[in-house]
């Protein structure tokens, strides 16, 4: 959950290192909002990582984490019973005024779920090759997806930026059926697919994720009761925005470079 705005965008050794450690916090932070806004109710084993690990984001969510601290068993569950109830009030519909994580409710012009954009996300996952957690149960647009998918994306980018710094730094450590050819020309490929990734991040972000999720958080943090869901949509609302700048810094840099 680690603020990923940086300077280092370079494809030198040193540059990747940067970008990987930023993809990797990127992911890192997507999992967490993607688990916490997901159908499934948090555990008392989450709250206990939690305590042990408090974040540091500037929202509500640090206020929960803290009192967390000296909590005992029975406050714990006490706390992951009061998360329950808040979570299904305000995200599985079980109130008189529920918020529905659902990109289609949000941006189609009845306001339904199963409309275009879960049809347009579907597409963008099959084209990535991403597949929806079978813990899921819900349609492809809900926000905890959509987020697991930037998750899938962002590691995948720190996976190809790996590859290429590794064999830059070590050319004798690529597949020997990779030897046949140049070092340089495999980190070239990995960079490449790097690349790919990224911009994908950068279109989904664009086409999708900037047109609801800020709303959503609004209204996630309006409808929410505890210190926690207000704290996650707090988050949500701002790592968005920030992670928009940062992939839209990545693609300016590209461009210069090019």
């Amino acid at each position: 959950m680690a603020d990923t705005r940086g300077d280092e965008t370079s494809t030198g050794a040193d540059g990747i290192g940067g970008l990987v450690s930023a993809m990797t916090d990127r992911a890192a932070t997507y999992q967490f909002l993607s688990n916490v806004l997901s159908e499934n109710e948090v555990t008392t084993d989450f709250l206990d990582s939690l305590r042990a690990n408090p974040p540091f984001t500037g929202t509500e969510l640090d206020e929960f984490a803290t009192s967390l601290v000296n909590a005992d068993p029975t406050q714990l569950e006490l706390a992951r019973r009061a998360l329950a109830a808040d979570h299904s009030a305000t995200l599985l519909g079980m109130s008189q005024t529920p918020v529905s994580p659902y990109e289609s409710v949000y941006t189609s012009p009845l306001h339904l779920m199963m409309q275009e954009a879960r049809d347009e996300v579907l597409r963008a996952y099959r084209e990535n090759g991403f597949e929806k957690n079978a813990a899921y149960h819900v349609p492809e647009d809900h926000v905890a997806i959509e987020l697991d998918f930037m998750c899938a994306l962002a590691d995948r980018a720190a996976d190809c930026l790996l590859t290429a710094s590794d064999l830059q730094e070590n050319p004798d450590a690529a597949a020997p059926a990779a030897r046949t050819g140049s070092s340089d020309a495999s980190a070239a490929a990995s960079l490449a697919e790097a690349e790919r990734a990224l911009n994908a991040q950068l279109a989904f972000m664009n086409d999708h994720l900037l047109r609801w999720v800020p709303q959503l958080a609004d209204d996630i943090e309006a409808k929410a009761t505890t210190t926690f869901y207000r704290g996650v949509a707090q988050m949500l609302r701002g790592f968005i925005a920030d992670d928009a700048d940062f992939l839209r810094g990545l693609a300016a840099d590209d461009g210069e470079e090019a």
